[in-house]
């Protein structure tokens, strides 16, 4: 990192410098992970920095959360722990946007990220006893005089009484999977985590769900790191086939995480996609991977009830075929097998890894189906409808659509939807695993000032009668 804050030798000083690394040599430093919980009263800002970038500050004025990572690294050897807030200038565009950069190396090449996990924020502190969740406490005695008690109960992994503040933030989850060692200050205990084992499996919230093991109490307890290393067991995505299960895993989970900023959406993320992307070779594209699964990568959709969707921003921080241009949590459905005819031509991204906007143009072409005809097409469905979805069996005959934000597909009028008279047009891109005769495809909408189209839905149609895949006209589009 850049800087760094240096504890001392002296765990009684009263001052904490926070250093510009440049001119020192550091023999080995910890991260802290942790809450915000709203703005900081204190923080890195340029006029707080002298002429060697440096900054000298009272141990008194610095909260709870921090004071326990200091007490905590000196114990475990550190002098040295870097703390975002007071390590990136939080009033410089240019040094925020360069240390986002900078993340997957700053977590990689820490010793370990001291986790403040149950913290609402920065000023709770994270040493101080823990809430007894317990539901049986049995009294001990030993020889000698001793006195202790057992605490019993039966939480699951899979179902804690409590879900870690820590687990809520979208900033957490990268912070997590890029550090080779993780301490945790849990709810129950600590939790120790590394390439070689898990001191204490409690559940976390920031492990990410099996998608494909069919059993909810799987988890996929895995760190970037291990796969960066080439001694570390590798768990994280080894070939382009497991890159995508990866990914899509990746991104439901940390999709329905918390952002104070909207705009961080991208830039939460990019740590992890720089890393993959120096792995693999493959071309990362603001959310998504420019190779031959970007067909299925596009069939994302919004999980958000439909009647809860928010409006599409003015201005976006990623195109409108990427999962990362809407709001909330979003499921990415894999393909098989694209429809005949179906091809992407090109793809342009700037950006993408900051918080500096992703704009980008993909070309495809594939069947097509344009106009009011969906809305006659025997019942039109909507995915995501006051949180309820239909079941398999009423999907077979129905077209269903997902809209991305409200008011562009269907309307809420007197708490029922309605769907909107719109032409639009729809491409077909790939079909259902579970039952080819269903095709899933975007829905987009012309910008005739620009001719180019944006993005505004998921659907899925029976390929037969009207929705007969075959029978529509091959288009090449460009959206945006």
């Amino acid at each position: 990192p850049l800087r760094l804050v240096d504890l001392g030798e002296d765990s009684n000083a009263q001052h904490l410098t926070v250093r510009n690394t440049q001119r020192i040599f550091i023999p080995g430093y910890v991260c802290l992970s942790y809450c915000w919980g709203g703005p900081q009263r204190l923080c890195c800002e340029t006029h707080r920095l002298d002429s060697f970038g440096n900054w000298s500050l009272s141990t008194d004025s610095l909260p709870a959360t921090f004071q326990d990572s200091f007490n905590t690294a000196r114990k475990l050897g550190y002098r040295y722990i870097w703390i975002d807030s007071l390590c990136i200038i939080q009033n410089s565009e240019d040094d925020l946007e360069k240390q986002i950069l900078q993340m997957p190396h700053i977590y990689k090449n820490a010793e370990m990220t001291i986790c403040a996990s149950t913290a609402k924020s920065c000023y709770d502190g994270f040493l101080q006893p823990r809430l007894d969740y317990s539901q049986f406490r049995i009294p001990l005695s030993w020889s000698g005089g001793l006195q202790g008690t057992v605490y019993l109960d039966d939480y699951t992994l899979a179902s804690p009484p409590i879900r870690e503040n820590l687990a809520t933030r979208g900033w957490a989850l990268q912070e997590r999977l890029l550090s080779r060692r993780v301490l945790e200050y849990g709810w129950r205990t600590t939790r120790w985590t590394c390439s070689c084992c898990n001191g204490y499996s409690g559940q976390t919230g920031l492990s990410l769900t099996d998608m494909h093991s069919g059993s909810k109490e799987s988890t996929s307890e895995y760190s970037l790191f291990l796969y960066v290393s080439p001694s570390g067991f590798r768990k994280f995505p080894r070939s382009r086939e497991e890159l995508f299960k990866g990914w899509a895993s990746l991104v439901a989970q940390y999709s329905k995480l918390q952002l104070s900023k909207q705009e961080d959406r991208l830039a939460a993320i990019s740590g992890i996609a720089q890393e993959l992307q120096r792995i693999t070779g493959i071309t990362y594209i603001a959310g998504l991977w420019y190779y031959e699964k970007l067909p299925s990568l596009l069939q994302w959709n919004t999980t958000t009830p439909t009647h809860r969707l928010p409006r599409r921003r003015n201005q976006q921080q990623a195109p409108s075929w990427s999962w990362a241009g809407v709001e909330g949590p979003v499921v990415i459905h894999y393909s098989e097998e694209i429809v005949d005819r179906f091809r992407i031509i090109s793809c342009s991204v700037m950006g993408g890894f900051g918080r500096k906007m992703a704009e980008g143009t993909i070309k495809i072409e594939g069947p097509t189906k344009t106009g009011l005809w969906w809305r006659t097409v025997k019942k039109v469905r909507i995915g995501v409808e006051h949180g309820a979805v239909g079941t398999p069996e009423t999907w077979f005959k129905s077209f269903i659509i997902w809209p991305d934000c409200a008011d562009e597909l269907v309307s809420l009028v007197d708490d029922a939807l309605e769907t909107l008279p719109l032409d639009l047009t729809f491409v077909a891109v790939g079909r259902v695993n579970w039952n080819r005769g269903l095709v899933r495809g975007l829905i987009l909408k012309l910008n005739e000032n620009r001719n180019d189209y944006t993005r505004v839905g998921l659907f899925q149609c029976p390929d037969e009668g009207e929705s007969a895949v075959e029978a529509w006209g091959i288009t090449t589009i460009e959206v945006r």
